[in-house]
């Protein structure tokens, strides 16, 4: 029973994470009309994960070698689930938060995914168990695996890349959460305001009045003597 929860928990990582990478739009749109119901929405994805991680726990006990990973895994998604169902306004505020500006997110979850199921097929040796592969067999399917995950991360940092020379193209590199976009376009022209017409007649500005220097000189006439040589 414990070799069928780990084919079960690495094909479901397996079309998760494929899913998360190629359709992680799509993802935003769900967990955006998840959060549109409220507190209905955030309990059935809380389901989701409950079932999910129950099925792992009551199945796979198990407590020691690689096979302990898919353990936690289960227990992980149990708890998840327990969020959802004791505090859902906590989940809610995550949910909200899901925006296409942030479908990038969703890809790095589809790598990690992929991680998970490439360790559970390559750690647990769960291909060796189910079928008796040669060991030329078993290489190429461990390479393929290696390469699915290279594949994965490298869509998920060209994407990063692209944002990045986005944000330094736009002349916007600081933006808050709660801003879309910038306030201002650095490619846009001057308004009529900003430049002068050319053809328009220039204002004559007014000539100052020359400042006195010193006292004035006392408006009375001079005495006789004064003009007497």
């Amino acid at each position: 029973m414990e070799h069928a929860i780990q084919v079960f928990a690495a094909i479901s990582f397996l079309v998760i994470g494929l899913s998360h990478l190629a359709q992680s739009r799509s993802w935003v749109a769900f967990y955006q009309a998840l959060a549109a119901r409220g507190t209905p929405g955030v309990f059935l994805e809380g389901f989701l994960l409950l079932n999910f991680g129950a099925v792992i726990v009551a199945f796979h006990n198990v407590w020691h070698g690689p096979a302990l990973l898919l353990t936690l895994i289960g227990w992980a998604q149990v708890l998840k689930g327990l969020v959802r169902f004791v505090a859902p306004q906590v989940a809610l505020r995550v949910m909200q938060r899901a925006t296409p500006e942030r479908a990038w997110h969703f890809q790095v979850g589809g790598v990690v995914a992929l991680l998970v199921s490439g360790a559970i097929v390559v750690l647990l040796g769960l291909l060796d168990d189910l079928y008796d592969l040669s060991p030329r067999t078993r290489l190429l399917i461990q390479a393929a695996t290696v390469v699915l995950v290279m594949a994965g991360s490298h869509v998920v940092v060209a994407r990063y890349d692209m944002l990045a020379l986005d944000a330094l193209t736009s002349g916007c590199i600081f933006i808050g959460e709660d801003q879309g976009e910038c306030a201002g376009d650095p490619t846009a022209s001057p308004g009529p305001s900003d430049s002068a017409d050319p053809n328009a007649e220039a204002t004559p500005s007014a000539t100052p009045e020359p400042t006195p220097i010193g006292s004035q000189v006392p408006d009375v006439s001079a005495p006789p003597w004064a003009l007497s040589g």
